[in-house]
């Protein structure tokens, strides 16, 4: 074998492998809608993934009083599921959210979904 066949050897290779590597980051999994469970001033956010789980790098939710001032909150999947708990919101307040999935290129979400936390007990003490 002459160096021509090894060097156009390792070019067809780092060519096939090339050509592999995007189908990887275009296969992601669909987002299953979240959810949430409010308990007073705190939330549950959950979701889930339908499909192969195996290109994931990244998953979470992103959440806040607005889409402006959305903050992220990663979290780790288990199986096909993923949550989070956030503590300490503001009582009486709307907040908005959505879970997403990454695969280090491409970011998947769920729509946009909105929660309520109640009115500070202190509040209704006063009353």
């Amino acid at each position: 074998m002459t160096a021509k066949h090894v060097i156009y050897i390792m070019v067809v290779l780092l060519l096939w492998t090339s050509c592999l590597r995007p189908e990887l980051y275009e296969n992601i999994p669909v987002i299953k809608e979240a959810s949430e469970a409010v308990e007073g001033n705190s939330v549950t956010l959950n979701s889930s993934v339908i499909g192969q789980t195996g290109g994931i790098v990244e998953c979470g939710f992103m959440y806040g009083q607005s889409e402006v001032d959305m903050r992220n909150v990663k979290t780790y999947m288990i199986g096909r599921n993923f949550s989070t708990n956030i503590y300490d919101l503001d009582w009486d307040k709307e907040y908005v959210y959505y879970a997403y999935i990454s695969n280090g290129r491409n970011v998947v979400k769920s729509s946009v979904h909105r929660f309520r936390t109640p009115g500070s007990p202190k509040a209704d003490r006063m009353s």
